[in-house]
């Protein structure tokens, strides 16, 4: 989740990060990690206060993939 709050090209004027769910997971089968948290910002350009984003992080099994 940090790296999409800290980038200005995804939340420009990022303020704060409230976490809704913050779970483990199982997808097709395999361990997974899941974080949905709502995300304000503060940018005069932007008419929305913020947004609702998840990201789900799946353990493959495989070493090699990234």
């Amino acid at each position: 989740m940090q790296c999409l709050t800290s980038s200005d090209e995804i939340y420009e004027g990022f303020t704060s990060r409230k976490d809704l769910k913050n779970e483990d997971i199982t997808v097709g089968g395999k361990p997974a990690h899941r974080i949905t948290a709502e995300i304000r910002v503060d940018n005069p350009d932007v008419r929305a206060e913020g947004d609702v984003t998840t990201v789900a992080v799946v353990d493959t099994g495989n070493p090699d993939q990234a």
